[in-house]
């Protein structure tokens, strides 16, 4: 558990909190500033060293032209531009026909990109056309045919070469998008792309790939110089917070010092400083007063939360935050985990008969037959509302679970607290309802749980009140584990005859 901190650590916190923002705020936006200013350096050489390639270029893809920018002293000038990897030209001539060529300095040539494979297909048909004309034509066609021939496997020759410097270079450099800027920086390849509209053409342009090996060395160094000058100036800071946290925090840290930990933890007579008479005597004195009162109203708190005022025993809301914890537990232990729903028969009558004041009486005097029939290491009991109890068991067989509910339903009897419109029972008595689970029943939810207890009460209310139900049975006790392990669905209707007959030789008539 971190431990809270101090007034010396807090201010420590704050202030380098304040500095790590003021030089980290400094740090970026300088950075920024001369990063952007080198990115718009770079951008501008760029475009500068590309005027000569975009002209050339330019007058080619106006008039069609392929061969103006394959000479050698062209492919010469684009392999002197700086930085200069690779150049693309999209554009349409001044007939309208698309002009795409690309340049790249790895192999220093340049290439028509729409060189296709149905082209060498189309020219490999009229070559062999000419050979087979070759075999039967006169001799002075044979000059002409191979003339033409020869034109043509030199047509093809390029155009397989475009085909495979296409399929090379079209599969390394592919164009950004150039939607909010005229140039794209990748840093991690170290590339700057840059777009560059063709003279005097509607919507043609070039776009070509720089070495950015530069503006990433730039950055590094860039990065490394702001991120000693923030070092530097953050061991400054802390050296002056040190100062100031000794010479101002001193005389209060023994109090913060006691502020630490819970509430309940803390004793009031300890705290620091409550002797004095200046600023932090008072300080310290309301201090401790404040967490005096604080204590005594978590007390009472905590009590009237987990316990009935009336009965003294756990509340309901003590049942939902507990149950589930001793249901978990049984599991873990491999024991039998019973949960037993008791209301009282004919309450309201009996407060019609004597008065609330005395059904209070009635309900503390249960409340009480209740605590003293259970184990309070392993079982608990809960009061869930007006005449409703609930009690919560761990128990090593399933015997253990039915005896305890029959303990409690006789133990009530047995107080003889007189209740004449009791359906001729004559004292207060109550119905019980139970269900029981074990750890191979581990999928069944305490929800469910009390949902089958509620269900059997209701069964013992409809069977005339003053006994026990058990989950999935009908008016009836389960005497043994074999019953609730294996023969828990059987009929026990028996069982209430005999019930009838322990009853009357004790006088306590149970129906």
């Amino acid at each position: 558990m971190l431990r809270r901190l101090n007034l010396n650590q807090l201010l420590f916190v704050t202030h380098m909190l304040l500095v790590l923002w003021l030089v980290g705020s400094f740090s970026y936006t300088r950075y920024a500033s001369e990063w952007s200013g080198k990115i718009a350096s770079e951008v501008r050489l760029a475009n500068s060293s590309m005027q000569h390639v975009l002209k050339d270029v330019s007058f080619a893809a106006r008039g069609l032209n392929y061969n103006y920018v394959a000479t050698q002293h062209a492919l010469a000038g684009y392999d002197e531009t700086p930085n200069l990897f690779y150049f693309e030209v999209i554009a349409t001539s001044k007939n309208e026909e698309s002009y795409n060529v690309a340049w790249a300095k790895d192999v220093g040539e340049l290439w028509n990109t729409e060189a296709l494979f149905e082209q060498n297909d189309e020219l490999e048909i009229s070559i062999k056309g000419l050979r087979e004309r070759l075999i039967t034509a006169s001799e002075e066609d044979k000059f002409k045919l191979t003339y033409v021939l020869d034109r043509l496997l030199d047509k093809q020759d390029r155009l397989s070469n475009h085909i495979r410097l296409e399929n090379l270079f079209g599969n390394i450099y592919f164009e950004p998008d150039f939607t909010h800027s005229d140039y794209v920086l990748d840093l991690d390849s170290c590339l700057l792309y840059l777009k560059l509209p063709l003279l005097n053409s509607e919507g043609s342009y070039l776009w070509a790939v720089f070495d950015a090996t530069s503006l990433t060395q730039f950055k590094i160094d860039t990065i490394f110089l702001l991120a000693r000058e923030a070092f530097i100036a953050i061991l400054f800071s802390i050296a002056l917070i040190v100062w100031a946290s000794r010479r101002i925090i001193q005389p209060i840290h023994r109090l913060a010092e006691s502020m630490e930990g819970d509430i309940d933890s803390i004793d009031v007579d300890s705290i620091p400083d409550q002797h004095r008479s200046d600023e932090l005597g008072k300080l310290a004195q309301r201090y401790a007063s404040l967490i005096r009162r604080i204590q005594n109203q978590m007390l009472g708190l905590r009590r009237q939360s987990l316990f009935d005022v009336l009965t003294g025993v756990y509340s309901r809301f003590a049942y939902e935050t507990q149950a589930n914890l001793t249901l978990e537990s049984s599991w873990k232990n491999d024991r039998w985990f019973g949960l037993i729903i008791i209301d009282i028969d004919n309450f309201k009558a009996y407060n019609d008969e004597f008065g609330h004041a005395t059904g209070d009486e009635a309900l503390q005097a249960v409340a009480k037959a209740f605590r003293t029939s259970i184990n309070p290491h392993s079982d608990k009991v809960y009061r869930f509302g007006g005449e409703e109890f609930v009690i919560v068991c761990e128990k090593s067989s399933a015997s253990g679970v039915s005896s305890l509910a029959e303990l409690l339903r006789t133990n009530v009897w047995l107080k003889k607290i007189q209740h004449p419109n009791n359906g001729g029972l004559g004292f207060v008595t109550c119905s019980v309802g139970v269900s029981m689970s074990r750890s191979s029943d581990r999928e069944v939810s305490l929800k469910a749980l009390f949902k089958q207890a509620d269900l059997a009460l209701y069964q013992a209310k409809d069977s005339g009140r003053n006994q026990v139900v058990i989950a999935g049975q009908r008016n009836a006790i389960i005497e043994s584990d074999d019953d609730l392990q294996g023969n828990s669905h059987k009929e026990h209707r028996h069982c209430q005859t005999e019930q009838q007959d322990k009853t009357n030789e004790n006088k306590e008539p149970v129906v």
